[in-house]
This record gives structure tokens, C-alpha cells and sequence, in this order.
């Protein structure tokens, strides 16, 4: 996709460019595809294997197959992608010898929007080139190299999950770059005898994401020589300079602007540099219910935007109190153990930390942790990423057990009377004794299980990947009723009285009796549902990738208020003492009146939040995507 600014200079969102270099003569033991992608379409996908026998051919062609007839699906992030499909033909090679195992190569570039995913087998050494001489991908002044987890630890000899790495890579964006990954035709045993070995190769090209050239220019060839690449970082570098100083000119007319309107006009003023871009500069309104709300309508039905607003100004901010900051990224919700803050971060770590922010104790879990740990006062349960679920004493951090269950784990554990659930990207649901970690049953209901399942009474809700609600016994994992819902769910339920309720990405919240499953009444928000539901003595609370939080009658569904934020909302609000707090992808968080969505508080931070709000004894804990865990003050 191209978007021009202004006289000559063109703005490429997905700056990347995908070519197969494949030798003749040895397209029998090759799997090659290539999806190029143009300028209308942010993807591009480039897949090169090598087997030297039929049986490994056999075993792991239709996994690549799958990967390619779906590459387009952006239901699932594009690092995730790769990671479903490693452990995948992880799972495939299983029944192979260790030995031809050893004969097999593959590599894969993915790129979604500005994302740029590797992954790779260990009988290659990918090279970038950045304006210079080639070099191994690896980071550097000009390039940075995250890696993934994949690993899958399940013993029973070689594993090919031992012999795949993953990364994403970051370019600069006024870089110009060249990155490869050759792919051995020839089996290793022959590398030896061969005087001269031909390679199949993908090249990936990087353009700068301003040209300022037209934008035919787009298209051109790529430049084949650091020289070229120099002359054009020259000519973007005056491009920049010209950027700023318009950026410069307009920052001191709006300080100028903003010095006019004086102190009384401060309301105007803020909105004038507001950050929500739907406000086409109009001062927003003080909090209310609208009449179409109180006449049970929806009030996106209606003509006008009749959402509430915040107040303008919000003077209010939350308190730092403390922060720390990690390696990775803090999507895990926080909980509270034993006077202990505990959450988990992707660098494979569980932490516990006092409510002053002392740490206490840490945990190795050996792979990224993006579950929500769960409590029950002497314990905390919890999965990682290797599918690795695990219980620690919640005192000290000691281990209690441990069971491999094979596939990632996303999905926050539920507890039972005695046994605790855990659901995997296999499809399984298992229940294991919350004392010893003892396998009792293990129920596969289907699809990759993000949304935590439920315990209530004698049994236990969870949801299917193809979207059916599902009641098991918790004893034995029978069965007892199953309900479609129509889409995939990964918003966490909440029960409310007789109740189940939960939300699918369809946009749609399922209200649904836990006894027998009949669907009580149902509501159709829009947008994509990911964040999990709140709820209070009368309504329930949602967020929405729409930018919104809604506040929902308990009794129908009718939507009592909607409030706008800046960007997508995937974690689920906490409500306490008539507040509700929210995290959002806007980089804010916000704390609204329940009873009318007003806003009473407002405060900027860094990053996307992903993570969930835990409001704890006067504090708020939540983390962030740039690897730091907050502790505000709550409002008083």
C-alpha cells in the first residue's frame, strides 16, 4: 500500500520484496513458494525445503501445504504463525529417524505490514547486507535480532524443534537492505565429495519506507551495489532535515496558538492537540447516558455519535509509584499470592515482586510466559509457551511439579474443587490434581484454546476452537451439553449469577445459562472481541479493537454506556468501588465512573498495554509491551 505526501515524496507500508533463487536440476527434493505480494497486499511469504528421502518427504510436506494455502489468514500474528507451524512439523517428524532428521533443511521469511519473521533450520547461516558487506543476521549498529521461543522439550530422541530458530529482525526504516538465507541442495553426507555446491536461495529486499522519487519510482529495480545504497541514504537524509522542520513549524504555531488562548480556554487548548484523531477538533461534552440508551437502542444505531466522552479537561493522572523493567514483553497479567504481586513475562520468567516493588523471588520457566497465572493462596499455577503447565509454592517460588502437556499454552489456568485445567494450542483441555500435578483426564475439544476455561460447581466451561461452548464434568471430563456460537472465542468469561457470559471475535457477547446452555439473550458490539469481561452488581465491561469500552446490562445486554479511547483494547478491565480501570493499545490508562463511563482519571505511559489491570489495597499493577511492569496509585 503507497500513500503520497505531498509533492514527490511516497510512503511504502510494507517495505519489503520477496525473490526465489532455485538451481535446475534438483527440483525433485525442493518445496519452493513464493508469494510476492504488491503493493495492495502487506503480505509476502517466501518457503524453501530441501529433503533427500521420500518418508521425510511424506511426513512433513502437507504442513508445508497448510502453511501456504492459509499465509493470508491475519487472524493470528504473523511470529505466532511461524511458531504454530514449527511446532507443527515438529509434531509431524516425530515418527522420523533421528538420522534423515539431520538430512532435512528448511527455511521461511513472513512478512505482515513492517513485521520481518526468519525461521530457519540450524544447516544454514542467514546474511543481511546493510549498505555494506554481508554479514551473519545477527544484531548490530544498523540491525536488531529478536529471537523466538520454539522449542518443544518432549524428549523420546531428536526432535526437529531442537534444530529451528526463529526471529524477527528490525531494520532501520531509511535503510536500505538486502537479507538471504541459502538452502544446501546437496544432503551433508555429499557436501564432502562435491567440488562445487549449488544453493536454492530467498532474497528479501528492503526499501526505505520514504522515497523521494515518484512513485513509479517504487517499482524500480533493486540497486545492486553499497555505492547506489549510499547515494540514496544521502538523498533521504534531506528528505529528513525537511521533515523536521516542518514538524519544528507547526510545533511552535500550536505553541503560539495554545499561548493565545489563554489559561480559561486550557479545555479548548488540550483538545486542540488531542490525541483522538475522530474528534475533527470539536470540544468534547461531559460524560452522560444518552436517550438512546435509556430507551434500550443502540446508540452506534443512531445518527449522531452518541458516545460518551470524556471531560475535557481530565486534570486526574495516577501516580508512578514504582516500575521495573524486563528483557521482553509483560502481556501477563498480574495476581496476588501470599502479600506477593506475581505476573510472568515472555523471557520465560514468573515473577514475584512486594507491593513495594522489592523482589522476592523469580522462576525459570524456560520459555515466554503470556498467561495469567492463577492463585489459590499456597500455590501459583501457571503454562509457558513450550507447553510446559507447572505450580509453585507461592512463599518462595519453590516448584511443586511439573508436567509437559506438548503444546503451547496461552490460555490462563482454571481451578476446580481439587484439580486444576489448563487448555493448549493442540486443542486439548486437561485436568491435573492441583497437589501433585497428576494427569486425570485430558478432553481434546479442538482449535488453539487462548481463552481460559471456567470452573463453576461440579463442572467446567471452556470453548473450542471452531467456536462451541462446551460443559464437561470436572471429575471425569464428560461431556454434559455443548453450545455453537458461530466464531472463535478468546476473550476470557466471567460468570454473572445463573449466568455464563462471553464475548466471540465476531463482535458478538453470548449470554448463557450454565446449567443447560440455553442462550439468554445475545448482543452484537462490532469490531473484535479480545478482551475478557468484567462485571459488578448490575453491568458487565468489555473492551473492543473497535477503541472502545462498553458497559452492558446485565439483564439484556443493552448498552448502557460506550467510551472511546485511542487504539484497540485486548486486555480485560478491572472494576472496583464504582471505577472501572483500563488498559489500552493507545498507550493510556483510564479510570471511569462505572455508573456512567465519565472519566475521572487519564494517564500516559510508553507503550501498548496488553496486560491486564490488577487494582490491589489502594495500587494498580499492570505490564507493558516494552518490557516494563507499573505500579500506580489508585484513585482515591
Amino acid at each position: 500500500m503507497v500513500d503520497v505526501w505531498g509533492s514527490g515524496v511516497v510512503r511504502v507500508r510494507n517495505p519489503y520484496r520477496l525473490r526465489l533463487e532455485t538451481p535446475e536440476g534438483y527440483q525433485n527434493q525442493l518445496f519452493s513458494f513464493l508469494a510476492p505480494g504488491d503493493d495492495n497486499d502487506d503480505t509476502r511469504l517466501g518457503v524453501l525445503a530441501a529433503w533427500h528421502d521420500r518418508e521425510v518427504k511424506a511426513a512433513l510436506a502437507p504442513v508445508f501445504h497448510a502453511l501456504t494455502q492459509d499465509y493470508e489468514d491475519r487472524r493470528t500474528p504473523a511470529g505466532a504463525r511461524l511458531e504454530d507451524f514449527a511446532q507443527a512439523l515438529d509434531a509431524a517428524a516425530a515418527a522420523l529417524p533421528p538420522e534423515l532428521l539431520r538430512e532435512f533443511e528448511c527455511a521461511l521469511v513472513l512478512c505482515r505490514g513492517r513485521g520481518l519473521y526468519v525461521l530457519y533450520t540450524d544447516g544454514m547461516t542467514p546474511q543481511c547486507s546493510v549498505g555494506g558487506p554481508a554479514q551473519p543476521l545477527q544484531s548490530g549498529l544498523r540491525v536488531r535480532v529478536k529471537d523466538l521461543p520454539v522449542h518443544n522439550d518432549l524428549g523420546g530422541g531428536l526432535r526437529l524443534a531442537a534444530r529451528l530458530s526463529l526471529a524477527r529482525v528490525f531494520f532501520e526504516d531509511e535503510d536500505r537492505a538486502v537479507l538471504w538465507l541459502d538452502l544446501p541442495t546437496a544432503p551433508p553426507h555429499a557436501l564432502a565429495a562435491a567440488e562445487t555446491v549449488e544453493s536454492a536461495r530467498i532474497v528479501l529486499h528492503k526499501e526505505p519506507s520514504l522515497e523521494t522519487e515518484a512513485v513509479a519510482a517504487v517499482e524500480s529495480t533493486w540497486p545492486e551495489s553499497p555505492e547506489t545504497a549510499g547515494r540514496d541514504r544521502v538523498r533521504m537524509s534531506y528528505v529528513a532535515v525537511a521533515l523536521v522542520a516542518v514538524v519544528f513549524v507547526v510545533a511552535l504555531f500550536g505553541m503560539s496558538r495554545w499561548r493565545q488562548m489563554g489559561g480559561e480556554q486550557r479545555g479548548d487548548a488540550e483538545n486542540f492537540f488531542s490525541e483522538d484523531v475522530e474528534s475533527g477538533g470539536t470540544a468534547r461534552s461531559p460524560a452522560r447516558v444518552s436517550a438512546d440508551v435509556a430507551e434500550k437502542k443502540d446508540p452506534r444505531d443512531s445518527g449522531s455519535d452518541n458516545r460518551v466522552a470524556a471531560q475535557a479537561p481530565v486534570e486526574a493522572s495516577l501516580q508512578l509509584l514504582w516500575k521495573k523493567n524486563y528483557r521482553d514483553w509483560v502481556t501477563s497479567s498480574p495476581r496476588v499470592a501470599q502479600g506477593h504481586v506475581v505476573y510472568g513475562c515472555r523471557d520465560g520468567h514468573l515473577y514475584a515482586v512486594s507491593e513495594s516493588g522489592e523482589p522476592l523471588w523469580e522462576y525459570d520457566s524456560g520459555s515466554g510466559i503470556g498467561a495469567t497465572p492463577e492463585v489459590d493462596g499456597t500455590r501459583v499455577y501457571c503454562g509457558n509457551y513450550a507447553g510446559r503447565a507447572f505450580a509453585l509454592r507461592s512463599l518462595d517460588g519453590a516448584e511443586l511439579w511439573a508436567h509437559d502437556l506438548g503444546a503451547r499454552i496461552v490460555a490462563s489456568p482454571a481451578l476446580g474443587k481439587s484439580l486444576v485445567f489448563f487448555q493448549t494450542y493442540a486443542g486439548d483441555l486437561v485436568a491435573l490434581e492441583q497437589k501433585t500435578g497428576r494427569l486425570v483426564w485430558k478432553q481434546h475439544i479442538g482449535g488453539q484454546q487462548r481463552a481460559r476455561a471456567l470452573a463453576t460447581g461440579k463442572d467446567v466451561l471452556a470453548v473450542s476452537g471452531d467456536g462451541n461452548l462446551l460443559c464437561l464434568e470436572q471429575k471425569s471430563g464428560k461431556v454434559s451439553w455443548s453450545v455453537p456460537l458461530g466464531s472463535r472465542v478468546i476473550s476470557n468469561p466471567v460468570r454473572a449469577q445463573d449466568l455464563v457470559v462471553l464475548a466471540g471475535q465476531d463482535g458478538q457477547v453470548h449470554a448463557v445459562a450454565a446449567k443447560d446452555g440455553r442462550i439468554a439473550w445475545r448482543v452484537d458490539l462490532g469490531g473484535t472481541l479480545e478482551s475478557g469481561l468484567a462485571a459488578d452488581d448490575d453491568r458487565l465491561y468489555i473492551g473492543s479493537t473497535d477503541r472502545s469500552v462498553y458497559a452492558l446490562d446485565k439483564d439484556d445486554g443493552s448498552i448502557v454506556w460506550r467510551f472511546k479511547t485511542g487504539g484497540p483494547i485486548r486486555s480485560t478491565p478491572w472494576v472496583q468501588d464504582g471505577r472501572v480501570y483500563v488498559t489500552s493499545y493507545d498507550r493510556h490508562t483510564y479510570v471511569l465512573e462505572a455508573e456512567s463511563g465519565e472519566t475521572l482519571a487519564k494517564t500516559a505511559l510508553r507503550a501498548p498495554i496488553y496486560s491486564s489491570p490488577l487494582v490491589h489495597e489502594g495500587k494498580v499493577y499492570f505490564g507493558s509491551n516494552d518490557g516494563t511492569f507499573y505500579c500506580l496509585s489508585a484513585l482515591r
